[in-house]
């Protein structure tokens, strides 16, 4: 017997966008494409203490490992003694009072999330006078090496280019659940015999809590 193809990350990608389209095309596209809801990740933290200085954590989150992490994000951020906003970009309504903002977002379909791109726009003018921080979660990162960075560096340059005063930027693995995608991309999957887009969660919290750490530094509130 013939050995299955193989299909790359890259194939999978473009595979996958086509399936999405036709499957809005032929009506079935609101089943195929929807993604199951996860928990909110939205939290305030040390609200009460009357901080002096104000941080916004804006993510955007396809099935809730990105929301994991920003919440996280949040906590470590906390811990300098700054008032936290931990908020999903698609429900922040106004900017004012922030003192920096540090946005994440998954990679999906070998691009940021819509809505933090979305985010980045409508708060353009707010954005270029805060220093920023942006980190990105995806299966490009499921591996850290020098060329997985190189990749993922151009599927987040869309949102960077809108961050003028950007101070930190990080790209950590994601987190891939069968369980919290949609029916086409499981679809997808199952054609997939690399190993490249094997579920599993490769986030390194480690990682992810030394950048945390050096947030408050690198952002000018330490």
């Amino acid at each position: 017997m013939d050995n299955p193809k193989k299909i790359s990350r890259r194939s999978f990608i473009k595979g996958a966008a086509i399936l999405t389209v036709a499957g809005a095309v032929t009506g079935t596209g609101i089943w195929a494409t929807s993604t199951p809801a996860y928990p909110s990740a939205n939290i305030d933290i040390n609200q009460e203490k009357n901080m002096e200085k104000k941080i916004l954590v804006a993510y955007a989150s396809k099935c809730g490992s990105t929301a994991e992490v920003a919440q996280k994000v949040g906590q470590v951020l906390s811990q300098s003694g700054v008032e936290v906003e931990v908020r999903s970009a698609r429900e922040v309504r106004k900017m004012e009072d922030y003192d920096a903002v540090v946005m994440g977002t998954a990679i999906r379909m070998g691009r940021p999330v819509g809505e933090i791109t979305s985010f980045a726009k409508k708060f353009s003018k707010e954005l270029a006078l805060l220093p920023t921080a942006v980190f990105s979660l995806g299966l490009s990162m499921k591996e850290d090496t020098a060329e997985n960075r190189a990749e993922t560096a151009k599927f987040i340059a869309p949102l960077v280019e809108q961050l003028p005063s950007r101070k930190s930027t990080a790209m950590f693995g994601g987190k891939f659940d069968l369980n919290t995608v949609s029916p086409i991309l499981r679809f997808m999957l199952s054609k997939d015999t690399s190993g490249a887009m094997a579920p599993g969660d490769y986030r390194d919290w480690n990682a992810i809590n030394a950048w945390s750490n050096s947030l408050p530094a690198e952002l000018g509130l330490a």
